[in-house]
């Protein structure tokens, strides 16, 4: 039977986007396989709340956003207290400064603690000297969440490609199963029962891939002519919500 592992998570986002939903969701996951985790970063961020709502341990004693020389003392104090106190036997950094810190922490520990960091940020990381350094000495593994970042990180980063993997971020099917009877939105944008809709939820930039969902729905209504693709960002007002329809 593989070993159960204690597995520390790092996540120090201030918001509740990508990064963190996935991050948490692979700690739930680990969690249901049997193994303890803990989630670790700003107290009642909402990563951490999310975590908690799930019934996940939380650690909220780690300020790892702030990066004044004070700050980074303090938080790998706690890391290593933390590491020591729970026994952890893997930690994964899902941000830039949780795996400075879990770097200079290890430094200080009495065992050896494998470091992974999960990239799961679109934007190129810079291939700066201490980038290249900090992922290749100091780090054992690394997570990208597509092909996409795998990519990226190999080219600008330097890394061997037997130390990244790709690991998509898993789906709920029960959660993001079509719900019989709820027809709000639909009666809100005057939507007939049967039409078949797809939406798009997301800030309205490039990165975002909204060229590709658009390309995705000219695909679809040469098989199906009435489907409805819908593309909302935050901000919108239900009866602002940006609906397009795509007859092409």
């Amino acid at each position: 039977m593989p070993k159960k592992l204690n597995i520390l998570q790092l996540i120090n986002v201030r918001w509740y986007n990508s990064c963190p939903h996935y991050a948490v969701t692979l700690s739930l996951a680990l969690n249901k396989r049997g193994h303890q985790v803990i989630v670790a970063g700003h107290p009642n961020s909402p990563p951490l709340l999310k975590a908690q709502e799930l019934d996940l341990s939380t650690y909220n004693d780690l300020y790892l956003s702030y990066t004044s020389p004070w700050m980074i003392a303090y938080n790998v104090k706690r890391l290593v207290d933390l590491v020591e106190m729970e026994k952890i036997d893997v930690i994964n950094a899902h941000r830039g400064e949780g795996h400075l810190v879990a770097a200079l922490a290890r430094k200080l520990m009495r065992r050896k603690v494998p470091l992974v960091r999960t990239r799961g940020d679109a934007r190129t990381p810079k291939p700066s000297f201490f980038n290249i350094w900090l992922t290749n000495r100091w780090t054992d593994k690394i997570i990208t969440t597509c092909q996409t970042i795998r990519e990226s990180c190999i080219e600008n980063l330097k890394v061997p490609q037997d130390r990244v993997i790709n690991i998509p971020v898993g789906i709920d099917h029960e959660f993001f199963s079509p719900r019989i009877g709820n027809r709000f939105w639909k009666e809100k944008l005057s939507i007939p029962e049967r039409i078949l809709v797809t939406g798009m939820v997301g800030r309205l930039s490039p990165v975002k891939g909204h060229k590709d969902f658009i390309r995705a729905a000219e695909y679809v209504l040469k098989k199906i002519p009435n489907a409805i693709f819908i593309i909302s960002r935050r901000g919108f007002m239900v009866s602002r919500i940006l609906l397009i329809l795509y007859k092409f």
